[in-house]
């Protein structure tokens, strides 16, 4: 799983990845591993099917607080999880399903 470095390490902020398509990869990625599209995945968390859509397309401005309370809330994942791929603190199996599913971090 690809994981972003947090600002509070003291390193270079110029050499982060774009975090927009990575966070988008790990909300596409954690729907899947519930099994549900699009639709069924924004009624569980309580926001609009566009909201979704737009998130995993990277149409928004990162991962707004608010949808990121919802996603962390109905799915049992941490905002550090969803923000930085940190995966201490899921669930054991959680963390293992994720890890499986991530296209992020397969390259070549």
């Amino acid at each position: 799983m690809e994981l972003a470095t947090k600002p509070d390490n003291r390193q270079n902020t110029d050499a982060m990845p774009d975090a927009n398509p990575v966070i988008a990869q790990r909300i596409k990625t954690l729907r899947r591993v519930l099994g549900m599209n699009q639709t069924e995945f924004a009624a569980y968390i309580g926001v609009a099917r566009t909201t979704i859509v737009n998130i995993e397309a990277g149409g928004q401005r990162g991962l707004p607080r608010t949808v990121a309370d919802k996603i962390r809330q109905r799915c049992h994942v941490t905002t550090d999880w969803l923000y930085w791929g940190d995966v201490r603190g899921l669930p054991y199996q959680l963390a293992r399903d994720l890890e499986e599913n991530d296209t992020t971090a397969r390259s070549a």
